[in-house]
């Protein structure tokens, strides 16, 4: 004789809108579950190997990154949003590009005081030094058109909040 299976408790909606009403079940075929069964472990392997990374590096101290870690996606981004935050020229859109070591950042010219027009100039440029372990942050002289390093800093959240703050308008002019 045959087992008798389990009985089918239908899901349910949890939330304000749902109200309790039951949920259809759908039932995939073979092929489509065993690719989402392979799909999920290949997820789950991920997982594991970057707790594992993670486990390994987090002695406390920042990690340190090789030659060539910078410019990346994830802090390209980070510097995007931190421009948000700006106390001036908060009416125009700076934009982020990666730079050799580094970051530049350019934003259009609303003061008038560099481009007459309105055009887009340079802001700063943020420089990761790896041997050194600290980010140096320049501005740009628009008037002889070169760098000028401005600071060394520790962190990168410490250069964003200078190039935020910048009392005296070295980096937006």
């Amino acid at each position: 004789m045959r087992p008798q299976p389990a009985p089918r408790v239908p899901l349910r909606r949890i939330g304000p809108s749902a109200a309790g009403e039951p949920v259809a079940r759908v039932r995939l075929p073979v092929p489509a579950r065993r690719a989402l069964a392979a799909q999920v472990r290949q997820l789950a392997r991920a997982c594991r190997e970057r707790w594992r990374v993670m486990r390994e590096t987090s002695s406390g101290a920042p990690p340190i990154l090789p030659d060539g870690a910078h410019p990346n996606e994830l802090d390209l981004r980070r510097i995007g949003r931190s421009l948000d935050l700006r106390r001036r020229y908060r009416y125009v859109t700076p934009r982020v590009h990666p730079a050799q070591g580094g970051y530049r950042i350019e934003s259009p010219c609303c003061s008038r005081n560099v481009a007459s027009d309105g055009a887009t100039i340079d802001i700063a440029w943020l420089q990761y030094d790896g041997a050194a372990g600290h980010w140096r942050l320049h501005r740009r002289d628009h008037l002889l058109g070169t760098w000028v390093l401005e600071g060394l800093l520790d962190t990168l959240q410490g250069a964003l909040e200078v190039l935020n703050d910048d009392p005296a308008r070295v980096f937006w002019p």
